[in-house]
């Protein structure tokens, strides 16, 4: 509240606990938006984050997949295996790296198609 420039919310009896914020939510969240809406997303952080308020921001998906965390994780094919294209987004890494570098693993592939490897499964 002292970071949104409206002490007083803070100590209103009405929003004490969390059962009168439930009760008085939608006032309470105009007042907030209000005072908000004003602000820009990483100068109030930064102040969030200086009176050791839990916050973050909220990011659509796009702006999710384009953060380098997001990339590292994107399995690009190699064009080694026949069935993709340098550089060709394959999926999504779905468990942890063990470490080095893409090029000390075996070559990505695409996802298998519905019953591709069935006889393959079959005769190991």
């Amino acid at each position: 509240c002292e970071v949104l420039g409206c002490p007083e919310l803070g100590v209103d009896p009405r929003y004490a606990k969390n059962v009168d914020r439930v009760t008085h939510r939608e006032e309470l969240k105009a007042k907030l938006a209000r005072r908000i809406s004003g602000l820009l997303r990483d100068e109030l952080l930064e102040q969030l984050y200086k009176k050791k308020v839990p916050a973050g921001a909220i990011a659509d998906m796009p702006t999710v997949f384009e953060a380098p965390q997001a990339q590292a994780l994107v399995v690009r094919g190699r064009g080694t295996s026949g069935d993709s294209v340098p550089g060709e987004a394959l999926g999504l890494r779905q468990v942890a790296w063990r470490g080095g570098t893409m090029d000390d693993s075996p070559a990505p592939r695409r996802a298998p198609g519905y019953a591709e490897h069935t006889e393959e499964v079959l005769k190991a």
